[in-house]
């Protein structure tokens, strides 16, 4: 805030005043963010995809409570707060007696569509608001290129950043991988690409409607080849071992982004692992439920999925269905509860082209 200052002069007999004895001055409060804000303890690989955390603190006492908002942009998000599993936060705030204590910051170098390093649009933006007000910025410098784009096949790949408790090992994740690239090689089709832009995503924690009480929303701002998985971790609810799901933006017809959860709790051995997460994959490509009209529900009791392709694959019959989104026990898919497929079978791949997908050895 500017200051006005009143100066006067008072009579003397060293010298002669005239008609005007007082001047008033204008002091212009010009600092600068970077003198008021400080960041400090980067801890950054430096690669396209990973995460990274700095520390930031005000240098100056404020007189009253001071936010600062960072601002996503480019491919570059920022959990103000460095929780994982209360969402993004944009914003944090110093008080007049920890303005001067370090915060923890949490920012991912999102992944682009380049196989270039990247030398801009690596700047954290932020704004001071309240006691002391602002702009400023921090560069992070080149960001080296890990991830390209590849246009020969349908790719699936897998973001890990909301596991929050530290379930997806090295080990795990390879499972995890596998998985995935155990359906996408059967998949014939190429999307266009697209950007994740401040795009803001619930993510699974139980599977009432997505209870509020145990989601959380995150903010993405990456580039999409085929599809994106976002991979997390649940604790709070005893039923499942995973759950799965696939989100379809208007006029797209199948996902672009989806989302499996494992339960952290299930001791789950590697084998059990990704039958797991291949039957969640499974719920994450809109598998079924893609083509509701495709599900004849005149006996409630037992729906019958009316795929072509999954008639063939199954001898000739339609499949019957335990409830919209799963084959009964007795068939023959990875999507069954019934324990009969421990990977995605050719019933599964006839679902897959009969839910709109280009299938090799059936419609592709």
């Amino acid at each position: 805030t500017n200051e006005t200052v009143i100066l006067t002069l008072a009579a003397n007999s060293a010298y002669t005043l005239g008609t005007t004895k007082a001047a008033t001055v204008t002091i212009a409060d010009n600092d600068s963010v970077s003198s008021l804000a400080e960041i400090s303890n980067l801890s950054f690989s430096g690669k396209e995809g990973d995460i990274g955390t700095f520390g930031i603190r005000l240098s100056q006492a404020p007189t009253s409570n001071v936010t600062v908002t960072f601002n996503h942009g480019g491919f570059l998000t920022i959990d103000a707060d460095n929780i994982i599993d209360n969402g993004t936060q944009k914003t944090l705030t110093f008080t007049p007696s920890n303005w001067n204590v370090n915060k923890t910051v949490r920012f991912i170098a999102e992944v682009d569509g380049s196989s270039a390093n990247r030398t801009s649009g690596n700047t954290i933006s932020y704004n001071l608001s309240g006691g002391k007000t602002g702009t400023g910025s921090y560069n992070l410098g080149t960001i080296t290129n890990t991830y390209a784009p590849d246009n020969t096949k349908f790719n699936i790949d897998l973001d890990f950043r909301n596991d929050y408790l530290g379930f997806w090992t090295s080990a795990r994740k390879t499972i995890a991988k596998k998985a995935a690239d155990d359906w996408a090689v059967r998949i014939a089709d190429e999307f266009s690409a697209m950007t994740l832009n401040q795009s803001e995503i619930v993510t699974m924690q139980n599977p009432t409607n997505f209870n509020p009480d145990n989601s959380f929303d995150f903010t993405a701002n990456r580039y999409v080849d085929d599809l994106v998985i976002f991979v997390g971790v649940f604790s709070q609810w005893d039923d499942a071992s995973g759950l799965g799901n696939g989100w379809i933006n208007y006029p797209e017809s199948l996902p672009r982004y989806g989302m499996v959860v494992i339960d952290a709790k299930d001791s789950l051995t590697d084998s059990l692992l990704y039958e797991v997460f291949s039957h969640e994959i499974g719920h994450a490509l809109a598998m079924l439920w893609a083509k509701p009209e495709l599900i004849d529900y005149s006996n409630s009791s037992t729906p019958i999925f009316k795929g072509e392709y999954t008639r063939t694959a199954n001898g000739g019959s339609y499949i019957s269905l335990r409830d919209g989104v799963h084959p009964a026990d007795n068939v023959n898919s990875i999507m069954s509860y019934g324990d009969l497929a421990t990977a995605p079978t050719n019933i599964d791949f006839a679902m897959l082209a009969d839910s709109g997908y280009r299938v090799y050895g059936f419609n592709a």
